[in-house]
């Protein structure tokens, strides 16, 4: 017969048994940080909504230009007789350009009489851009991004 050994821990103290008024005051500590830290979360996001999009810039006129539409027609910034000129450079590449086709069409048609809506395709082609407008249904004015003059033309 084998003999079994039985090994007995020596009783806990006092102050190895649980404590149950700590273990409660280490959980209210830990809800007080959660709270603290989502409330100071909310309050950010709260902060954060108003002032996204606005940013201090002094207005100034722009430049004269001209542009050959793609009707043929040009269109330049004196024509515009003292209206606000909304200029959007877009793409048919472009996934986010094709939201704002709708939309920038839909405040031309609103604005029509108060406000230029001009569009100014940039790097594609002729082709894929037609394509673009007549999807979308853009019939603002639009034209392609003029040429930069090359380093032999410039002097």
């Amino acid at each position: 017969m084998a003999s079994e050994t039985t090994t007995h821990s020596p009783p806990l103290s006092v102050s190895q048994a649980a404590d149950p008024r700590g273990a409660r005051l280490l959980t209210l500590a830990i809800a007080v940080i959660v709270l603290a830290l989502l409330a100071l979360f909310v309050w950010g996001m709260g902060r954060r909504g108003a002032t996204v999009g606005s940013v201090s810039t002094p207005l100034r006129e722009a430049p004269p230009f001209q542009l050959t539409l793609f009707d043929q027609r040009t269109f330049s910034l004196e024509q515009a007789a003292g209206k606000p000129v909304v200029l959007n450079f877009w793409a048919s590449w472009c996934i986010p350009c094709e939201d704002e086709a709708v939309v920038l069409q839909s405040a031309s048609t609103r604005y029509q009489n108060r406000v230029q809506f001009v569009g100014v395709d940039v790097q594609d082609t002729d082709a894929d851009a037609q394509r673009f407008l007549r999807r979308f249904g853009v019939t603002t004015r639009t034209a392609a991004m003029p040429a930069a003059p090359s380093p032999s033309t410039t002097g």
